[in-house]
């Protein structure tokens, strides 16, 4: 499992790479034909710029975008239970735990660290 894991860290990588080579080649095409260096110049500050702020909100994006509601253990007793015994298990700190109002089984997990997770399952669960 964690080969699987650092396979993914490679991969991931990788892709933000060459995202970013795609992004300078694009600003190099717009120098060009503009004969200007102001536009690779832009790109080059803005492509950082733009991954670190993509990566630093990953999880609340990922959150927002699902219609994530934050539930209590009051309110989801048998859930958070689940979660807390899966993550001291695991060795991770608990994440926050959150319900999608939707009909449909689903459920899904992102953070970049795990101090900074999220678990969210739909309300048909």
């Amino acid at each position: 499992m964690y080969r699987q894991i650092a396979r993914n860290k490679r991969w991931s990588i990788l892709l933000i790479a060459l995202f970013c080579l795609a992004v300078i080649g694009l600003g190099l095409f717009a120098s060009w034909v503009f004969a200007e260096l102001w536009p690779l110049v832009l790109i080059v500050i803005a492509c950082p710029l733009y991954v670190w702020q993509a990566l630093t909100n990953a999880t609340k994006s990922a959150a927002e975008t699902a219609g994530l509601r934050t539930v209590t253990a009051e309110e989801e007793r048998c859930l958070h239970r689940i979660v807390e015994t899966t993550a001291i298990r695991a060795g991770i700190p608990t994440p926050r735990i959150g319900v999608i109002d939707e009909d449909a089984p689903n459920a899904f997990a992102a953070s970049l660290k795990p101090g900074d997770a999220v678990l969210a399952v739909t309300r048909e669960f």
